[in-house]
């Protein structure tokens, strides 16, 4: 099932967004107009909600040395963003994505599911071996490959985002992404203490 226009909207526009503009990046913030409607999910039992996900979005466009251009949830779509917020917590991966330019329908699927798996083995394998913490539940990277339009897809795409923050404030560059955070309006700042709870303190 498509998600509703307005939660994708308020996806875009939400705390992590809005922290590239304090920071002074180049982000335009493109309302899409797709359909996508948020379901409940769990990350160790705890449920996710729209004002969440905004705050992920924020933290993903104001990552130390990255200049991300997210003008739409599409952009989200082939995992290279997110593979560059990645280098920024741990510059050397074990697992790498490939790019997709000019792959269609099936082949442009099958590149998705590899380049989604890569960034959830990568997150995977920094928490276990590097921060000692198992996770329970970890984004399909099928559904995140076939369908990150419907509301199941959004929702693997927040918790992909929240994996995301949790260890960037955990990793060994974390004082940078920690300055970030404090630079911020103290709403946000609250939003993404939130989120950062869900991770760490469950």
């Amino acid at each position: 099932m498509a998600a509703a226009s307005a939660e994708v909207e308020e996806f875009l526009s939400g705390p992590l967004v809005s922290w590239v503009s304090a920071l002074g990046l180049s982000v335009k913030v493109k309302r899409e107009t797709t359909n996508v409607t948020l379901h409940s999910t769990r990350v160790w039992d705890t449920s996710f909600n729209a004002s969440i996900m905004n705050v992920e979005v924020s933290f993903l466009t104001t990552c130390p040395n990255t200049r991300i251009n997210l003008t739409e949830y599409s952009s989200l779509f082939n995992g290279d963003v997110l593979h560059q917020v990645y280098l920024q917590i741990d510059p050397e991966p074990s697992y790498h994505i490939t790019k997709l330019n000019g792959l269609e329908d099936q082949a442009l699927i099958l590149g998705r599911i590899k380049n989604f798996d890569a960034i959830i083995k990568n997150i995977k394998s920094l928490y276990e071996e590097e921060l000692g913490m198992t996770l329970l539940v970890v984004p399909e990277c099928i559904c995140l490959g076939k369908c990150p339009e419907s509301r199941e897809g959004l929702e693997n795409m927040k918790l992909l985002l929240l994996l995301l923050l949790g260890a960037a404030v955990q990793c060994p560059n974390k004082e940078l992404f920690i300055t970030r955070i404090k630079e911020l309006d103290v709403d946000l700042q609250h939003g993404i203490v939130e989120c950062i709870r869900q991770v760490i303190f469950y």
